[in-house]
């Protein structure tokens, strides 16, 4: 089960095949609860194992309005 304060995983465990987003933009179409929260996972170890990003540091995003601008966003809560 999701920890308390995972909004992501939590929505992925009670309704994993339900849409959560849609890219109207990028590549990746429909994106369900499961596959996004799949998403974040995947951004989160490249933040801590490849960018050293560990809980308590800043991180910065300069970026346009996109899915992936949400993924780095639960990707930080995720690693705190």
């Amino acid at each position: 089960m999701a920890a308390k304060n995972d909004w992501i995983q939590a929505r992925a465990d009670l309704t994993p095949d339900k849409v959560a987003l849609v890219d109207l933009v990028g590549l990746r179409g429909r994106i369900t609860y499961r596959r996004w929260h799949e998403d974040v996972l995947r951004t989160a170890r490249f933040l801590r194992d490849e960018l050293g990003v560990k809980r308590g540091d800043r991180v910065a995003l300069l970026a346009m309005n996109s899915v992936e601008w949400l993924d780095v966003l639960f990707a930080c809560a995720k690693l705190g």
